[in-house]
């Protein structure tokens, strides 16, 4: 093995101590570059490398100026607190998928070329040197049901909710979504931001429950919570 080919299985030291550094004060605090640059937990762990601290303090600001992918990665959050956001309340919808119901769509779907499309896709996963073969149609799965739910709720807030231009902020956003796997409860689970408790209802019952094969919906309110979005920035 080159040299070059070990230097792109290791990272750097100054990414090593980035890394560090970040996971060592998440999900209690965010970083930009300016805090995470005076954070305590960075020169913790520039002294833990030994001597030379200032030459590795210079390596890091290089490294951090060239982040774009890879192991660091920059984000823009929106502060669900600003005055111009303002969503301060957490939901999470936990959805059942009705399974006879999926199956019966599905089956449909192989009926119309569906079949076709899944050996062709079989023969390429073998090798998967040709460009990978397109289904006909989306095909029904849990993931297409998910997809639905995050469509129909960006065009419902867009009519239902629409942003004022007063600033007075948004109303409702899907925070994250999730395709979970053994629970025999559920088997989509949302996080909402939202401002008040009928646009979270409403959205529930007007986009959730009425996307197909939705079978039935679970509702929990969240007081408190780490993690994104909620951590407070190091600034």
């Amino acid at each position: 093995m080159n040299k070059t080919t070990k230097s792109r299985i290791r990272p750097a030291p100054a990414q090593e101590i980035i890394i560090d550094a970040i996971a060592d004060d998440f999900p209690h605090r965010l970083h930009d570059r300016d805090s995470l640059l005076r954070s305590p937990a960075l020169d913790r762990e520039i002294k833990s490398r030994g001597p030379a601290g200032k030459t590795r303090q210079e390596a890091v600001k290089r490294s951090l100026g060239r982040v774009r992918h890879g192991p660091v990665r920059e984000v823009l959050l929106l502060d669900r607190n600003h005055p111009r956001i303002r969503l301060p309340e957490i939901g999470i919808v936990a959805v059942s998928i009705s399974i006879v119901s999926l199956n019966a769509e599905h089956e449909a779907w192989l009926k119309s070329n569906g079949s076709d499309w899944k050996v062709a896709h079989q023969a390429w996963r073998r090798d998967m040197k040709a460009r990978e073969p397109v289904p006909p149609s989306p095909e029904p799965t849990q993931e297409l049901i998910l997809r639905r739910i995050i469509e129909g709720s960006k065009n419902w807030i867009r009519e239902e909710l629409p942003r004022r231009s007063d600033g007075e902020g948004l109303r409702l956003l899907i925070l994250d979504a999730s395709i979970v796997h053994g629970s025999g409860s559920f088997d989509i689970l949302l996080t909402v931001l939202y401002r008040q408790l009928d646009h979270f209802t409403r959205f529930i019952r007007e986009v959730v429950q009425r996307t197909q094969h939705v079978n039935s919906t679970q509702t929990l309110q969240v007081p408190y919570r780490i993690g994104l979005p909620n951590t407070p920035s190091g600034s």
